[in-house]
């Protein structure tokens, strides 16, 4: 059952990654590119097949297989803002659009995944975990995109790096072992903090503008995860079920 999960993962993984890198990358492509790419998706199949192993699942949904084109895409993505290094310091115009629209075509990819994900009754942990991941690799590259671009808004990686600081936290504080309620307003931060990066990656608005939309950015994700901690924290008495 492993062995097909994998064959098709990897099917997917070589011929979405392919199309992709020949779409973004036309004349450009580099040998080093292509390495690139290829280690972090191995590296990325070999790690969804150990938790879908984990996890028990008898099968891949429909949702799983959305999340994972999505995790896919967002490797190629990454590929696309080291290559690009070098003249993203100079600001291409051509070049940032095209980032934004394939990053929105992701972010689409999102809502969809968890559209099937309801629709179909298909939702799992493994799921909403996975979904995370890739919403947050997703960030991690934007975020990186833009520091490269501008060599400032490091603060900008507080962003990613706060769900892997609240999960580390939670292994030392028991208070923080505590279930969260469900809150719409997560989702919306995502959402809203992975438009509002995309929108930072547009080299044709104003610096000032994205000075101001990066520096609102951090400040909502932030004040959302203290809204969650200190929610955890006023229960820290209370008897975990």
């Amino acid at each position: 059952m492993m062995s097909q999960f994998t064959l098709k993962l990897l099917l997917l993984m070589i011929i979405m990654s392919s199309t992709l890198i020949l779409l973004l990358f036309r004349e450009n492509i580099n040998w080093y590119v292509i390495l690139y790419n290829t280690i972090l998706q191995i590296t990325c199949l070999y790690i969804v097949i150990n938790k879908i192993e984990s996890h028990n699942l008898n099968y891949i949904s429909t949702a799983n297989y959305i999340t994972y084109l999505r995790l896919v895409s967002v490797i190629v993505l990454s590929s696309y803002v080291i290559s690009n290094s070098e003249i993203r310091g100079a600001i291409n115009t051509f070049s940032s659009l095209y980032f934004v629209i394939f990053s929105i075509i992701i972010f689409i990819l999102d809502w969809l995944d968890g559209y099937f994900a309801k629709t179909l009754n298909e939702e799992t942990k493994f799921g909403e975990d996975f979904d995370q991941e890739v919403d947050n690799l997703l960030i991690m590259v934007l975020v990186i995109s833009i520091i490269i671009e501008y060599d400032k808004f490091f603060f900008l990686l507080l962003i990613p790096m706060l769900r892997y600081i609240f999960i580390f936290t939670k292994k030392y504080l028991h208070w923080m072992r505590r279930n969260l309620y469900f809150s719409l307003r997560r989702k919306y931060i995502c959402g809203v903090s992975i438009i509002l990066l995309i929108s930072s990656n547009l080299s044709a608005l104003p610096f000032s503008l994205i000075e101001l939309l990066c520096i609102i950015n951090t400040l909502l994700v932030f004040i959302s995860f203290m809204i969650d901690v200190l929610w955890l924290y006023r229960r820290k008495n209370e008897k975990i079920y």
